[in-house]
């Protein structure tokens, strides 16, 4: 293992800072793809895993199995949180399937329970939706209409109560 993992692992926050000082790269891998994050958040070493994302860690890397830095995370909720409102993705999966949720204390009570988990995925559908609205309405948005003798461009009434009030609203 890479000497600043073995840090990182140990939760020796100056031994990394003086690593990282010295050039070595926040997001340097060893042979099984892991990086100082992946080791320090398994660890529940919160002090460095603040640091690493202070240096500008990646938050979601992925190892050679496709396992985030938040999935070794499980039993340390602290951690989770940390690396949730640093911006990882709860819902990553790895290549056997399994998100974050399923390597959590309880199947994913850490995950669930943390309050920037709940603000990110909000936050997310939020903005998938919103999405979803905009590309619908520029797609049948410009559709031309005959409803009553006169021609309109947009979608017909029918359509737009089968819809509902979201799309009609914006």
């Amino acid at each position: 293992m890479a000497p600043i993992h073995t840090a990182a692992r140990s939760g020796n926050l100056n031994r990394v800072k003086a690593f990282l000082n010295q050039g070595v790269h926040v997001n340097s891998r060893n042979a099984y793809g892991y990086t100082p994050l992946h080791t320090a958040a398994q660890a529940g070493r919160l002090n460095v895993v603040h640091e690493l994302l202070r240096r500008g860690a990646h938050v979601n890397p992925r190892n050679h199995r496709g396992i985030t830095p938040l999935q070794w995370a499980s039993s340390h909720p602290r951690v989770i949180h940390a690396l949730i409102k640093g911006g990882a993705n709860p819902r990553y999966k790895n290549k056997y399937g399994f998100d974050a949720s399923t390597y959590s204390l309880k199947g994913g009570n850490a995950v669930r329970a943390s309050s920037a988990a709940t603000k990110w995925i909000k936050k997310t559908q939020n903005a998938a939706n919103k999405r979803r609205q905009n590309a619908m309405r520029q797609v049948l948005g410009s559709v031309p209409v005959r409803e009553g003798g006169s021609t309109r461009i947009g979608l017909p009434n029918n359509i737009l109560r089968l819809i509902g009030s979201k799309i009609r609203r914006n």
